[in-house]
């Protein structure tokens, strides 16, 4: 499918087609248990159909990662607001009266109130351990600090639902959906039709900006409307409201954290243990990836001589998650780095000290194969650009002396964090590599076929562009297309094996090749080269989980006005290490947005499921966008970074430790609000 002029489909919301069919679930009302009776009316409205476990037979789930997942629930119900019924209809007012005349009897189970009230019950999907002693084993001293921190699940917002409209005919089946993993939805398709591949197409939908939310979830909508195409030899139409979407599509994994740490007078560690668990709900087919990321981020980003690392990922009666950028690490470094600051409260200290003094320097030198420590750099260009540590050491100052007789309308508070952005994943033997394609029958036009979906016009630019100036062509002489065909390369979604800029760095090797074989072959003959990112490993010494690492330090500065308790943002300010940029509008862009949605996460109100309805979700919590900046630092490497994940592991801690100082409170958990602010009591020492 040609993609270079980007004229996607329309959204399948906006999709219409003479004598299709809306579909819609009715789902599970309640949280654990099992269905006891349904009771479907017997004189259905004419041309509506419904459909249950049973009528899918054998193949009522979906594969994702060696996970089945059923598609409707058959007996068992495992969270609020699972598919039980399909329900197809030639009106939307017909399905709503079908939904509201079915009849659902259940047997429900008790369950506890809350994910981080009790862990007995819960079943333990995957665990990692990690132990490190350099040298002889330390004496068994008390750690200097004990923290525990979590964070709440957060929500994926785009203004267009999932959905799917597959287009029947009796030649084909034609998939529009929107999804980031289109290889999967075919594969889902073939496989609960039994349609051979050339008679199944699947064609992206335009789509609005995301995080990474629609993953494999769209492929169990592609399956259950490609099913019920086929039965009824009708089109079908499947998007959920805005309601469902919110409620039950994927969510990033809430997670809890214990941290405790020993330090010298030296400020270095002496000891650092970590243990984590991640609350997967009822589904989720990356628990290895996710547990595996995060405990990556624990074993080398802060160095010392006694490590140990106890990461693990558990069942929740909960809706399924998914994965939203940076995989697992924004909820591990909003921990580590809101431990961080508490330490170096504690041992009063600037917190940039505290960091470089443990910050793993040798590590991003290897992995980026750099000689300089890039850390000192962002941090000492971040102090100059913020004056973070004149600021931090006044309010800390004022913290200590508390209230006065007569106190300021008005307390200010800046915070500080670290993190990085690990790029392409190095696992499971390239099941999730991304491949690119090229092929040439003269030296003026080029054909380059990616597996993956650019997220907008911008992106398809860069790709062309980058092709044309290796080769020496005009851009306009640059074609570009989507492979989903059954011989293309197993590849997974760019979450899990790239990014925008791993695609580039292989239309870049793709097109080198090409150059040299046209020197070598004559310039007039067919050429085709492929690379996968596995041909970026080799470079990989070291076997790391990852193959190279954006750096990146974040200072947010807020005030608190005393009577009300009134939080305002008012500044962010983001130092990235980014190789080389490709498009700084575009890239400045991502990161505003990744920044904006971080905020969100961190101060929504917890009675956001309260705020729903059909077209509108209000995000309490930030009354209007702080101010922004971003700087950009180059690394001796030159070659592109991804940089669109890291401000979600950033701007959280750094918010929150904001706030924290301002208020004289230590903060760990969030979200946050100008309630709880106004509530909240001295946190536990």
């Amino acid at each position: 499918m040609n993609i270079d002029s980007g004229d996607y489909p329309d959204y399948v919301s906006d999709i219409r087609k003479e004598g299709m069919l809306y579909a819609g679930f009715l789902r599970s009302k309640i949280t654990e248990g099992r269905i006891r009776r349904i009771k479907i009316p017997e004189n259905l409205p004419k041309g509506v159909s419904v459909f249950q476990a049973g009528d899918l037979d054998t193949k009522n789930f979906i594969t994702v990662n060696k996970l089945r997942i059923p598609l409707l629930a058959a007996k068992e119900v495992r969270y609020r607001g699972e598919p039980v019924l399909l329900i197809t209809a030639p009106t939307k007012e017909d399905l709503k009266l079908v939904r509201e005349s079915i009849e659902i009897e259940y047997k429900e189970k008790e369950m506890l109130e809350s994910v981080f009230s009790d862990l007995n019950g819960q079943t333990v999907l995957y665990q990692t351990l990690y132990t490190e002693n350099d040298g002889e084993q330390p004496e068994a001293t008390e750690p200097t600090l004990m923290s525990s921190f979590n964070t709440p699940i957060q929500e994926h917002f785009y203004p267009d639902s999932q959905g799917v409209f597959i287009e029947y005919t009796p030649a084909r089946l034609k998939v529009i959906i929107s999804s980031e993993w289109p290889k999967h939805v075919k594969e889902t398709v073939k496989y609960i039709t039994g349609l051979p591949g050339e008679k199944v197409m699947v064609m992206p939908a335009k789509s609005s900006p995301t995080f990474d939310g629609k993953i494999w979830q769209p492929s169990i909508l592609a399956a259950l409307a490609s099913f019920a195409a086929v039965r009824l030899k009708k089109s079908i139409k499947l998007v959920l409201s805005k309601q469902e979407d919110i409620l039950y599509s994927g969510k990033r994994a809430p997670g809890l954290f214990f941290i405790d740490a020993g330090i010298e007078e030296s400020l270095k560690f002496r000891s650092l243990n970590f243990s984590f668990t991640y609350f997967c709900g009822a589904y989720f087919p990356f628990t290895k990836e996710m547990i595996e990321t995060a405990a990556f981020g624990a074993r080398y980003f802060y160095k010392s001589p006694s490590l140990k690392i106890r990461g693990e990922a558990c069942s929740s009666k909960a809706p399924p998650t998914d994965f939203f950028s940076g995989i697992s690490l924004p909820q591990f470094f909003f921990a580590t780095e809101m431990f961080m600051n508490r330490l170096a409260k504690a041992k009063e200290v600037s917190p940039i000290e505290l960091r470089l003094a443990n910050l793993n320097h040798a590590f991003f030198r290897n992995i980026n194969h750099e000689k300089k420590d890039i850390f000192p750099i962002l941090l000492a260009d971040l102090n100059n650009k913020t004056d973070f540590t004149r600021k931090y050491a006044a309010y800390e100052h004022m913290r200590k002396k508390k209230s006065s007789a007569f106190p300021v309308s008005v307390i200010h508070g800046i915070g500080l964090s670290t993190a990085f952005q690990a790029n392409g994943l190095n696992m499971n033997k390239g099941r999730f590599n991304q491949v690119v394609r090229m092929s040439s029958t003269d030296e003026k036009t080029v054909k380059i076929t990616v597996a993956s979906i650019p997220g907008s016009r911008e992106t398809r630019s860069v790709w062309k562009e980058s092709a044309a100036s290796v080769l020496g062509i005009s851009a306009k002489n640059v074609a570009l297309s989507y492979s989903f065909s059954d011989d293309a390369a197993a590849n997974g979604p760019a979450l899990l094996s790239g990014n925008i800029s791993t695609i580039n760095r292989l239309i870049k090797l793709c097109a080198a090749e090409m150059k040299e074989k046209r020197n070598t072959h004559g310039r007039n003959c067919e050429i085709t080269v492929e690379k996968t990112s596995s041909d970026l490993q080799a470079r990989n010494r070291k076997k790391y989980l990852y193959t190279s690492a954006t750096c990146g330090a974040a200072v947010v500065e807020v005030s608190v006005k005393f009577l009300t308790m009134e939080l305002i943002i008012e500044k962010v300010t983001l130092i990235i290490d980014c190789g080389y940029v490709n498009n700084r509008a575009v890239a400045r862009q991502k990161i505003e947005n990744a920044v904006i949605q971080s905020i969100l996460w961190a101060t929504r109100d917890e009675s956001y499921q309260n705020l729903i309805n059909e077209s509108l979700f209000y995000y309490p919590g930030i009354d209007r966008i702080p101010e922004i900046e971003i700087i950009f630092c180059s690394s001796e490497t030159g070659f592109e970074k991804g940089i669109g994940e890291i401000a979600y592991s950033l701007i959280p801690a750094a918010l929150l430790s904001a706030i924290g100082q301002a208020i004289n409170k230590d903060l760990k958990d969030m979200p946050i609000s100008n309630e709880r602010i106004f509530n909240i009591g001295e946190a536990e020492k």
